[in-house]
């Protein structure tokens, strides 16, 4: 089916696109977030302890 309508249109039509983008939205926050929510669940470990 893709080859008949074109790589691009089946993207659309789809929603592999989108899938795509908010993939790459949940990487790049993870990249960015990612040790400082791991170090602030670490020291809220510590405190309660």
């Amino acid at each position: 089916m893709m080859h008949q309508i074109g790589l691009t249109q089946w993207k659309v039509n789809s929603g592999y696109h989108l899938c795509s983008l908010t993939e790459t939205a949940k990487y790049r926050f993870k990249q960015l977030m990612g040790d400082k929510l791991k170090s602030r669940q670490l020291i809220a470990s510590i405190l309660k302890s």
